[in-house]
């Protein structure tokens, strides 16, 4: 049982042991999709694989010398016929491949948002708005981008690899040295290069984080700061309300606060200048 404050009993469970474990968890609430894309991408390399060599008894009949249009007219509608099926299968895959990531990011938005439901008052109190939206937002929005193109680009590649390097050993298996050695200097440069990168990732998501919260912090403060116009009393209180806006950049005012700040009894010769100099220019976030 988890310790919440809130709990929704029909919640689907996903297996939070790992990272590793909890998406395929996501992944595998759908199976026929999955299956689907995993038979449509087998079949799509296949077909690739087998336009080559047709094209190559073309190629034979050709140099025989005793060329059968009708043996080449067949062949060649045999190459066409296999081109739109791998179109159409491709497509398919994709699909396939789409929808499941879309469909994951739905689920762990729904799981972020029914967790948050259940912290206390005193968890949401210590944390800052911002960095939980991010949270819940574009960084549930990067699993649909690791399953489509991430998952899907290794998965396509590796079977297309596999049945490559299967038609180069029927052919020649001498020529296999090659490739492979190639493929394992490839693995080895590119496991370091994701070691380098992953310190990068994290703190790029991290410091995203804290814009959000940065953001959305000075956006409360500038706010407060709009409310609280009618209360100001002395010039040296436009002054302080300008200077905590100092983040923003300009833009033109079209608020009616500043129509009362000339009307304001304080308003003197010297505080008459000053709101009439900042009745048409106010520092406002790009949002606004």
């Amino acid at each position: 049982m988890r310790k919440a404050e809130f709990i929704a009993t029909d919640a689907y469970r996903y297996n939070c042991t790992g990272p590793i474990r909890w998406v395929i968890s996501h992944v595998m609430r759908y199976k026929g999709y999955l299956a689907l894309f995993a038979c449509t991408t087998l079949l799509t390399n296949g077909l690739s694989a087998a336009i080559p060599i047709v094209t190559g008894r073309a190629f034979d009949i050709v140099l025989q010398g005793n060329a059968d249009h009708t043996r080449l007219f067949y062949i060649a509608l045999g190459i066409l016929s296999l081109v739109l099926a791998k179109s159409v299968v491709d497509i398919a895959a994709r699909v396939a491949a789409e929808f499941i990531g879309k469909r994951v990011t739905r689920d762990a938005r729904d799981e972020v948002y029914l967790s948050l439901l259940g912290k206390s008052q005193t968890f949401h109190n210590r944390q800052r708005v911002g960095d939980l939206m991010a949270r819940a937002t574009n960084d549930v929005s990067r699993l649909s981008d690791m399953i489509v193109p991430g998952i899907d680009t290794i998965v396509d590649s590796f079977v297309r690899l596999t049945l490559t390097l299967v038609f180069i050993g029927l052919l020649q298996p001498q020529l296999l040295f090659a490739p492979v050695l190639f493929i394992v200097a490839f693995l080895v440069a590119l496991r370091a290069y994701s070691r380098m990168l992953n310190p990068i990732a994290a703190s790029t998501r991290t410091q995203f984080g804290d814009l959000n919260a940065d953001l959305t912090e000075a956006l409360v403060q500038h706010r407060k700061t709009v409310r609280s116009v009618d209360s100001w009393t002395t010039p040296s209180a436009i002054v302080t309300s300008l200077s905590i806006m100092g983040g923003f950049r300009h833009v033109t005012c079209r608020h009616s606060c500043w129509q009362r700040l000339s009307q304001a009894p304080f308003c003197t010769a010297s505080s008459s200048s000053l709101a009439a100099s900042c009745r048409s220019v106010i520092w406002f976030p790009t949002w606004a």
